[in-house]
């Protein structure tokens, strides 16, 4: 029964959440609410990176980038954080100073997703923003902002990526370029 918990609860939700309607004002509180949550995560994996003796890289999964716990579970956790500040930049009726800093702080939290040398979290994050974008691309106010989104991969593959190459002395390729299952298949 524990292995179907998860699955039923997502169920259950999504069955609820399907019939609610919430107007933008609130979804923008709601999607604070959740983001604030993420941002004390991330200032304490920068202040356990910032105070780490012994930080190495190696070819797997890195617990001190992950603040001493599981990197599968930070690296998740970060990713929906990094999905919910990209779908909060989306928003129509939001300043251009505030989607400047949500699209930042995507990037800050994609970085730190990577260091954790957990795949998963990247995965989600790019799976679940590619899937959001025909919903996005409903409305007309979206489909101009797609240059944006444009943009922020842009950086990502330009800037962040030989950033976190040149840290982790290219092991951060290493990591990603294995297709094993790390032992789980075991």
């Amino acid at each position: 029964s524990i292995n179907l918990s998860g699955p039923a609860s997502l169920a259950i939700a999504g069955v609820y959440f399907s019939g609610l309607r919430i107007n933008n004002l609130e979804l923008k509180k709601l999607l604070l609410a959740f983001l604030l949550p993420t941002c004390s995560v991330s200032a304490f994996l920068l202040f356990s990176v910032a105070t780490a003796r012994d930080l190495n890289f190696t070819g797997q999964s890195n617990f001190i980038t992950s603040g001493g716990f599981g990197p599968v579970q930070v690296s998740s956790f970060l990713a929906a954080g990094c999905l919910l500040a990209y779908l909060f930049s989306r928003l129509p009726d939001i300043s251009s100073w505030t989607r400047r800093v949500a699209i930042l702080v995507v990037i800050l939290w994609l970085g730190q997703t990577a260091l954790t040398f957990s795949r998963s979290g990247i995965y989600i994050f790019c799976g679940s923003a590619l899937a959001s974008i025909p919903f996005l691309m409903t409305e007309k106010i979206y489909r101009r902002r797609l240059l944006e989104v444009a943009v922020l991969c842009a950086i990502c593959v330009s800037v962040l990526l030989p950033f976190l190459l040149n840290v982790t002395g290219g092991k951060l390729e290493e990591r990603f370029s294995k297709t094993t299952t790390t032992g789980r298949a075991d």
